[in-house]
């Protein structure tokens, strides 16, 4: 199956281009090279987290990952940051991809998705890089595709515990009456 989720995606070294990315002397890996094939080292867990210009709060964000999902390997994809992202994410014990230059927060995902389909990943989450989703809530949004019951959870954050919605309407008025006229 993973063969065939990887002929579909179209797996190269270049998401983009289809060729080698340019990046001599890298230290992380850069994008999907050939090292990158293989199965899954810790268990069949996966989280991804895009990253662009995240070096004041990637690691904070991984090592709560990692406090909650200890089973679970971390992929850190740097965006072509300009600062140092992918050294704060190495250290806190994250694979890290990196793009050569910035490509966007989907040409990330997809570099990340690529990568967990050639390590042979099963189950797979996606948060972001600036602690705006939290990691506690990794279990509760997992359980169900590790049941049996779902293929796909996707979480929110305008969500509340109960499962209903935070109403936006009266925040995004406010804003609007700051500015209207008059």
């Amino acid at each position: 199956m993973a063969r065939e989720a990887e002929k579909q995606f179209r797996v190269s070294s270049d998401p983009i281009a289809g060729e080698p990315a340019k990046a001599p002397g890298a230290a992380e890996e850069t994008i999907l090279g050939a090292d990158t094939a293989g199965t899954s080292p810790s268990g069949c867990c996966l989280v991804i987290i895009p990253a662009f210009a995240e070096a004041d709060t990637i690691s904070g964000v991984i090592l709560a990952v990692r406090r909650t999902l200890a089973d679970c390997a971390v992929v850190v994809v740097d965006d072509g940051s300009p600062d140092a992202t992918a050294e704060p994410a190495r250290a806190a014990g994250a694979t890290v991809l990196r793009h050569p230059t910035n490509l966007g927060y989907g040409a990330a995902l997809q570099t990340g998705y690529k990568y967990a389909v050639r390590k042979g990943y099963s189950l797979i989450a996606q948060m972001d890089a600036d602690g705006q989703h939290d990691p506690a809530s990794l279990p509760a949004l997992l359980a169900p595709v590790q049941r049996g019951e779902t293929d796909v959870a996707l979480g929110s954050r305008l969500t509340r515990r109960d499962g209903t919605w935070r109403c936006m309407l009266p925040k995004v008025l406010a804003c609007w009456s700051n500015f209207a006229p008059g």
